[in-house]
């Protein structure tokens, strides 16, 4: 019962956990949980490695989503699993 389809499905959806856990590691290096200032990053490289991670974070999530809709759309009587 196990096709490409479903394997894809759950593929997907990890990659948005990922992408998820990319934009909380973003806005914990920039709230200093992750480096605190004096350990690794100081100042504006902390706000730049945050605004980098969530950015990254962000995009990926819409473009994920994005092709879920797609799917969506272009299946719309597709087998629900």
């Amino acid at each position: 019962m196990s096709d490409l389809g479903s394997g894809q499905k759950v593929l997907e959806w990890i990659t948005l956990a990922l992408a998820l856990i990319f934009v909380v590691m973003g806005i914990s290096v920039v709230s200093g949980i992750f480096f605190p200032e004096r350990m690794f990053l100081e100042g504006a490289m902390r706000y730049v490695l945050g605004s980098i991670l969530i950015g990254y974070g962000i995009i990926r999530i819409t473009m994920i989503i994005r092709r879920l809709k797609k799917e969506k759309r272009q299946k719309p009587f597709a087998e629900k699993t």
